[in-house]
C-alpha cells in the first residue's frame, strides 16, 4: 500500500523541540522512536510501520497514540480500504532537538534520567544500524561511502568550543544533502563530548596511574575502520 496524495502532501517541520520531562518520557521507549523514525521521511499506516519495524501485536496502537498525543506525529489522511479504516501517520518534525535545560541537574553517577537516556540512546541507535549494515553487506558494498572513527584528544576549552562550531556546520552541510530521489541511505552519528576524567578532581587519582595520563594526553585512542572501506 502505498501513501495517499493527501499524505504526501504533508511537509513536517524541521525540527521538533523536546522541552518538557512529558515529552522526554514518552521517547524513552525504544520502540516508539522506532516508529518515530519510520515514519519521517514518509506516511505510513500503522500496519506498514509495524511490517516495517517487525511488530505485529496491538501495542503499536498504544505507542502511535502516546506519540500522537504528544504531538510529534499526526494523522495526515485517512482512507476506507474494504470497509476498513486506514489512519496515515507522519512524523511533525525531520529531526528532534532536546532543549539543554532538561539536562541541568544531572550529576549523580550511572543517572538513569530520561535525558541522558534520549542522548545516549541516539548513539545506541546508530550503532545498531552500522551493526544491521555489516551484517546485510551493505558497508562492503559502499567501501568508498563508509568511514567509523573513534577518537579522543586533550585540547584547549577554546579550541574545543571552535571545533562544535566546524562540526554544527557540517552536520547543516550533511543535512543539504537531503534528496528524495537519491539512491542511498546515509546515517550520520556524532557525540562530542569532555570525558568524565577532564575535571580536576581525577587529575590527582591519574598521577597513580601513568597509563591513563599517557591514554588521554599522548594524541588520541582511534577505532578507525577507512582503512580499506
Amino acid at each position: 500500500m502505498h501513501a495517499t496524495r493527501n499524505a504526501n502532501q504533508f511537509e513536517p517541520d524541521d525540527v521538533y523541540v523536546i522541552d518538557t520531562h512529558e515529552k522526554l518520557r514518552v521517547l524513552a521507549n525504544p520502540l516508539r522512536l522506532q516508529i518515530l523514525e519510520s515514519i519521517t521521511e514518509q506516511a505510513r499506516t500503522a500496519k506498514e510501520i509495524g511490517d516495517l519495524i517487525g511488530v505485529q501485536s496491538n501495542t503499536r496502537y498504544y505507542h502511535l497514540a502516546e506519540l500522537e498525543k504528544a504531538g510529534m506525529i499526526k494523522v495526515v489522511d485517512t482512507v476506507i480500504t474494504s470497509g476498513i479504516q486506514q489512519k496515515y501517520y507522519r512524523a511533525t518534525g525531520r529531526f528532534l532537538r532536546l532543549e539543554l535545560s532538561l539536562l541541568h541537574g544531572i550529576q549523580t553517577p550511572g543517572s538513569t534520567d530520561p535525558a541522558v537516556a534520549f542522548i545516549v540512546g541516539a548513539i545506541e541507535r546508530t550503532a545498531r544500524e552500522l551493526l544491521r549494515s555489516f551484517e546485510h553487506g551493505v558497508t562492503e558494498q559502499a567501501m568508498d561511502l563508509t568511514r567509523v572513527a573513534r577518537r579522543t584528544t586533550r585540547t584547549t576549552a577554546e579550541k574545543a568550543a571552535a571545533f562544535k562550531t566546524q562540526l554544527n556546520e557540517l552536520e547543516s552541510e550533511f543535512t543539504a544533502l537531503s534528496d528524495s530521489d537519491g539512491d542511498v541511505t546515509l546515517e550520520f552519528g556524532f557525540a562530542l563530548f569532555p570525558h568524565a576524567d577532564s575535571n580536576s578532581t581525577d587529575a590527582t587519582s591519574s598521577a597513580n596511574n601513568p597509563g591513563d595520563v599517557a591514554k588521554r594526553e599522548g594524541g588520541s585512542v582511534t577505532t578507525d575502520l577507512n582503512h580499506g572501506l
